[in-house]
């Protein structure tokens, strides 16, 4: 009897730990599509001039979309929300959000 209930304890300890490491394979691989993202729309944010939209494939198979929506205009400046949004493989997805200036004389070419 008592080596059943030792058993059962040590498969208990053993379905804990699996479940552990299924979390932090988990979290290690959001994370990872969250820094990508990151790398995605800084790199548009840079870029001088107008942002435009695009698209394009991450490693590790997640895909980005990336939209541009202007919030502000004045005759000097314009202001554009940069959305990008990550669709990875067996999770919900999430979107990533910046802001760019482009002065007038950055638009002209």
């Amino acid at each position: 009897m008592a080596l059943a209930i030792l058993g059962l304890g040590i498969l208990a300890l053993i379905q804990l730990y699996s479940a552990s490491l299924r979390s932090t394979a988990k979290s290690s691989e959001v994370s990872r599509h969250v820094i990508e993202a990151r790398s995605v729309l800084e790199e548009i944010l840079v870029r001088p001039g107008l942002p435009g939209p695009g698209t394009g494939e991450l490693a590790g198979g997640s895909t980005w979309e990336s939209t541009v929506r202007k919030l502000e205009s004045t005759e000097e400046y314009t202001v554009y929300e940069v959305s990008v949004r990550v669709s990875a493989r067996g999770t919900k997805g999430f979107e990533l959000n910046g802001k760019k200036v482009v002065y007038e004389e950055e638009a002209s070419p």
